[in-house]
């Protein structure tokens, strides 16, 4: 389990397959009343549509798929006004080493191997 705080500051994050829950919360900057922010979210690369959220202020993502997203985060004050900038964070999960580049490159490889063994094979039979 990764527990980080203050990951405002970070632009990407990378972390294992094995790291198969993520939760995020975050907070608008607007302290008048709090309790009538809204949030919404989406997350590019998985599902590319803003979800709302309402005054819930924490996002869960399961079992994602080792790869390249993007989470897209923006709020509301207690008027209605939402920050269309919002704030975006990269996030990286690895493969397990069995489905990187370099276990597929070694597929080839003996894919390769095995395809000339057996040329050899039924050359040297005739």
């Amino acid at each position: 389990m990764i527990d980080e705080k203050g990951i405002s500051e970070k632009k990407e994050i990378q972390i294992s397959y094995r790291d198969n829950i993520l939760s995020f919360e975050f907070s608008a900057l607007n302290f008048l009343n709090s309790s009538r922010n809204n949030y919404s979210y989406k997350l590019e690369g998985y599902n590319d549509n803003w979800i709302e959220l309402g005054t819930k202020r924490e996002v869960t993502f399961t079992n994602l798929d080792p790869g390249e997203y993007t989470l897209f985060v923006r709020g509301s004050n207690n008027n209605g006004i939402w920050n269309k900038e919002g704030t975006a964070l990269k996030i990286i999960i690895t493969p397990p080493w069995w489905r990187s580049n370099f276990a597929f490159a070694g597929y080839g490889l003996l894919l390769v191997i095995a395809i000339l063994w057996l040329i050899e094979l039924c050359a040297g039979g005739l």
